[in-house]
């Protein structure tokens, strides 16, 4: 920026290669030079150094802050993107167990019908032998009647079915 003088006024000129905020931090500084001659001295001063120290500070504590910042943006994104991704294969894999306990459930019940038909044809079964063990000993008791009346338990005589003819006795009196 240029200054003009007209009549008392002073203005302006705009340079276009610079904005106007650009040129007053600069004619800023350039004055607070001029009225302190000893700014190399100033800087030297305690006080002054640790004034330029912690805006020094400050200013990296806010850079480093926005680089955070952007880097905690960017993790963020990240894992929405790998929650997005998850997500489906999440409930895909919530449905599969839920389906995987129905069929283990129905498994459970085959299991206990088949346990359950198993004993009763176990229970059938020892019910049928013990049966046959008293029929074999009503067997075994009728041939030893038979021995003891004298009569061979072999003869077909004997062994036959009662018949209605007969009367139903099952022997025939000579």
């Amino acid at each position: 920026m240029e200054k003009i003088e007209e009549g008392g006024n002073t203005k302006e000129k705009m340079d276009p290669d610079m904005d106007s905020s650009s040129k007053h931090v600069e004619e800023f500084q350039a004055e607070k030079h001029h009225k302190d001659p000893n700014v190399e001295q100033n800087l030297m001063d305690p006080n002054s150094k640790r004034i330029v120290s912690n805006h020094s500070a400050k200013r990296s504590r806010k850079k480093e802050t926005a680089e955070f910042i952007k880097k905690l943006e960017a993790q963020a994104k990240i894992l929405q993107d790998e929650v997005a991704i998850l997500k489906p294969i999440l409930e895909s894999q919530k449905k599969q167990m839920r389906d995987l306990m129905g069929k283990e459930q129905a498994l459970i019940q085959e299991t206990k019908y088949l346990l359950e038909k198993a004993l009763l044809r176990d229970a059938e079964n020892e019910k049928n032998r013990n049966t046959m063990n008293r029929l074999r000993e009503l067997e075994k008791m009728k041939q030893e009647e038979l021995v003891m009346f004298n009569i061979d338990p072999l003869d077909p005589e004997f062994n036959d079915a009662p018949s209605i003819q007969d009367g139903g006795s099952g022997s025939q009196s000579s």
